[in-house]
């Protein structure tokens, strides 16, 4: 499946002066002992840089929620803990060079810190953009679903909280009988009935953030009530949820029947609003 891309509504400011403070809560330390307290999560940040960044600042709508902050990251993948409050945390800030990213708003590269869990935020790739679409200074970021990255990672440098605490996302389903893959930021599998004459078609997001199903399509219908072709959809997937779908049904019990079909995800809105 395609990668989660958004368009970030950054304002670039040149920085004049050389790299302010910035006040907040820092990381967890590799080898640190972390105690969850009740409703809190751990938010595991993951930037993948072609250069380095410095002053990083997530950001929750929810004020009461912390400011988490990085002063450097090195170029490459790196990935940093914070135990917070569970909630929703966005990439508010960061800066490459001589230049400040800053969001207008807290809405991109946004996911959910679920209590009691490592919530993943997908790999953070934030880099200039050449061709703004506002007309002025402008960056582009993909918030990619790397399950397998972030897995090494935290197993590497934070193998004591990778142990403690399970994470949020790339795990298996529980609901609906077992997911065929839990390295799709979207899965699917399908659970026949008892009486053999029908399958639910299950869908699970496994990403820390909000997807839509905005495409479904039959395209093999053997001896099925339901025809092939496309179907309107717009079916919500909350972070870390499995949802029923559909039931595909036979026509004619006695005979053999077959289906197969294809589908697609967006972001509810893939491009921030400024």
């Amino acid at each position: 499946m395609k990668s989660i891309s958004r368009v970030l509504p950054w304002a670039v400011l040149a920085l004049l002066t050389g790299c302010a403070s910035v006040l907040g809560q820092p990381p967890i330390s590799p080898g640190q002992s972390v105690r969850l307290q009740p409703g809190e999560g751990i938010a595991a940040l993951l930037m993948d840089t072609y250069d380095p960044v410095t002053q990083v600042r997530l950001e929750s709508p929810d004020e009461k929620n912390p400011v988490l902050v990085l002063p450097s990251m090195a170029a490459g993948r790196t990935l940093a803990l914070f135990a917070v409050p569970a909630g929703v945390y966005c990439l508010k800030q960061f800066n490459s060079g001589r230049f400040q990213f800053r969001s207008r708003g807290l809405d991109v590269g946004c996911f959910q810190v679920t209590a009691g869990h490592i919530s993943y935020s997908g790999n953070m790739v934030p880099m200039d953009d050449p061709r703004p679409t506002s007309g002025a200074h402008g960056a582009v970021t993909d918030q990619q679903y790397q399950a397998t990255a972030f897995l090494d990672l935290l197993k590497q440098q934070y193998p004591e909280m990778a142990a403690a605490y399970p994470t949020a996302g790339p795990s298996p389903a529980s609901e609906g009988g077992e997911q065929n893959d839990i390295y799709q930021a979207v899965a699917t599998w399908y659970v026949e009935s008892a009486d053999h004459e029908s399958f639910d078609v299950f869908f699970r997001n496994n990403t820390n953030w909000d997807l839509v199903l905005d495409h479904f399509e039959i395209t093999t219908c053997d001896n099925i009530k339901q025809p092939c072709g496309t179907r309107t959809v717009s079916l919500p997937l909350a972070p870390n949820t499995t949802v029923k779908y559909m039931t595909i049904e036979q026509a004619d019990v006695r005979q053999a029947y077959q289906f197969d079909y294809n589908y697609n995800y967006e972001r509810p809105s893939e491009v921030a609003k400024p």
